[in-house]
């Protein structure tokens, strides 16, 4: 291949990683500013914080690059130490998607369970009887999709998930499912717009 061409496609790859890491980290801080702002997270109260200058959530955001940056290190050093031939980003980047896959699923298969039940109350956007098939179809093909990051040489992703599944669980029952209340709803949701216009009013420009 002429220098010139793999030039340009070296810096493409670099270019296209760092825009996918980019928007890896600013999923991760979102999803981490919104649970801790529902308070299911620990130190949620540090996580929910909001920037008044910027209106961003910056300390979930620096969080978020800390662990990535702590990720990779130990990626690194598992390379240079040559963990049996394991290439520890390769499991990493697999491990990220099939553990994003399985945030997708989760709770679209809780939907399918609690409606009807506990979650009688929609939103603005219904697929009305089509609600449930479609929310069955769409776990089993994440769950078809997740298995193809279990296959040599990415089977340490397949033991994570393993371990995930049991760990997750345990501290559920352990008592974390009593220190969530889960998302606002009714009243809870017309006080958080209130703070929130409180919040706004107070440090407007």
């Amino acid at each position: 291949m002429p220098f010139a061409l793999s030039l340009i496609l070296a810096v493409g790859i670099v270019i296209t990683n760092y825009i996918c890491a980019l928007a890896g980290l600013t999923s991760t801080s979102r999803m981490m500013y919104a649970f801790a702002r529902d308070g299911g997270l620990p130190a949620s109260s540090f996580l929910s914080h909001i920037d008044t200058k910027t209106r961003t959530p910056t300390y979930a955001i620096w969080t978020g690059a800390v662990l990535a940056f702590i990720t990779s290190l130990t990626g690194i050093i598992g390379a240079a130490l040559g963990l049996q031939g394991v290439d520890i980003f390769l499991v990493l980047a697999t491990g990220c998607a099939v553990f994003l896959y399985i945030s997708y699923a989760i709770p679209v298969l809780a939907g399918f369970l609690a409606e009807g039940k506990t979650w009688k109350e929609k939103g603005p956007f219904n697929l009305g009887g089509l609600s449930k098939p479609i929310a069955l179809i769409s776990g089993l093909g994440v769950a078809l999709l997740a298995t193809t990051g279990f296959f040599p040489p990415n089977v340490p992703v397949f033991w994570l998930t393993v371990g995930m599944v049991v760990i997750l669980p345990i501290l559920w029952f352990a008592g974390i499912n009593k220190s969530f209340q889960g998302v606002p709803t009714g009243e809870k949701i017309k006080e958080r717009q209130k703070m929130i216009a409180d919040i706004e009013k107070k440090y407007a420009d």
